[in-house]
């Protein structure tokens, strides 16, 4: 219900400071420090605050002599990268991002526990480097469980978010374009169904995962090492086009991080052979278990999709309904079906395969191997 109110409110720039409840946008930029490093910044301002006995230089200050050496410089593509990079932290960053947006609210996950109240009381232009401590919850948190982290923002951007109330009328407004307008009730009651069945198909691709991972672990899988380059590849690429939405390149993140093409694709690796393990592992199950999709069904997938648009759905038809679109869906079809198979394996309660001919191959096994043909 918070989506659709925050899809339908009232967006406001403000210019008052940062307050809990805003909408806040930001360069924002995150490194992982260990204690020893932390330790010796302590040290070190303790030492400057006994030698100078004065106020901390404020960083809006560092910040106006960067603007002028700024305007000393050519402004061309590398220089402006240049200056993006010094405004971050350095080596071993885990966020750097030129335009963050976050909401400040309880409904809205932030970077690490604390980091909304460090933005309180900011005002736009404001620059801020603090340190903050993850939990040490593996389950939640992951590879930061009971890390610090070193974080910069600058602030460029804080509005007022102003919710509509949530009742009939507001329930109407969301299902206009439908052919029954609904209740809030009503709303409510859909809404609940949409959560239920997300969590019942999250818990279902959990226990999918756990089987198939117990397949893996159980299987011996033999790969050129051909394969795994294109995987490393490929990941490199992906991560290319990620920071290439954050105006930055590779080659910018491999400049910031002192690492080469090899020394990334190290870091990758061992995903990348998890993950080809897997697709092997997936595709001999699919054979095994004549696991099959009637390619006409990617119809009634395209109709499904198209429905959402309305009156639009058929002008926008020719963009989804191409070869390489029905390729993807018949091939996402065809591992629904498999990860189904194998649970229904692992729950014991998979149907008897039918009677082998012995040179059965279908047209679904062929364009899983192949790409789509114009």
């Amino acid at each position: 219900m918070r989506q659709l109110q925050e899809g339908r409110a009232v967006i406001e720039e403000s210019r008052q400071p940062v307050a809990l409840g805003n909408r806040v946008s930001m360069e924002l930029y995150a490194s992982v420090i260990d204690a020893e490093e932390s330790d010796d910044d302590d040290d070190a301002e303790a030492e400057a605050a006994v030698e100078h006995d004065e106020p901390e230089a404020s960083l809006d200050h560092d910040h106006d002599e960067v603007d002028d050496h700024d305007h000393d410089e050519d402004h061309d593509h590398d220089d402006d990268h240049d200056h993006d990079h010094n405004h971050g932290l350095g080596d071993d960053e885990f966020i750097h991002e030129h335009n963050a947006t976050l909401v400040l609210d309880a409904d809205h996950e932030e970077p690490a526990p604390g980091f909304r109240d460090q933005l309180v009381g900011l005002n736009v232009g404001d620059e801020k480097i603090f340190e903050l401590t993850y939990p040490d919850n593996t389950d939640e948190y992951e590879d930061m469980a009971g890390k610090k982290a070193r974080f910069k923002v600058k602030i460029s951007k804080i509005e007022t978010m102003t919710l509509p109330v949530v009742n009939d009328d507001f329930a109407a407004r969301v299902t206009e374009k439908e052919e029954k307008q609904l209740t809030l009730l009503e709303l409510r009651m859909r809404l609940r169904e949409s959560i239920e069945k997300a969590a019942e198909e999250r818990a279902r691709s959990a226990f999918a995962d756990e089987a198939l991972e117990a397949m893996v672990e159980k299987a011996t899988v033999v790969y050129p090492d051909l394969m795994l380059q294109d995987q490393l590849d490929s990941y490199l690429k992906s991560l290319d086009q990620e920071f290439r939405r954050q105006k930055l390149t590779l080659e910018d993140y491999m400049r910031i991080t002192n690492k080469t093409r090899e020394q990334l694709k190290d870091d990758y690796r061992e995903v990348a052979t998890a993950q080809i393990k897997r697709a092997v592992v997936l595709r001999e199950i699919r054979a095994a278990e004549k696991v099959e999709v009637d390619p006409t069904a990617v119809d009634g997938e395209i109709n499904k999709m198209l429905e959402q648009f309305g009156p639009q759905a058929e002008m926008l038809r020719s963009s989804l309904d191409t070869p390489q679109m029905r390729f993807n869906i018949l091939n996402d079809m065809l591992e629904k079906a498999t990860r189904d198979r194998i649970i229904a394996i692992a729950r014991g309660d998979a149907p008897e395969l039918p009677a082998s001919t012995g040179d059965e191959t279908t047209p679904t096994e062929q364009s899983v191997e192949g790409e789509p043909t114009e």
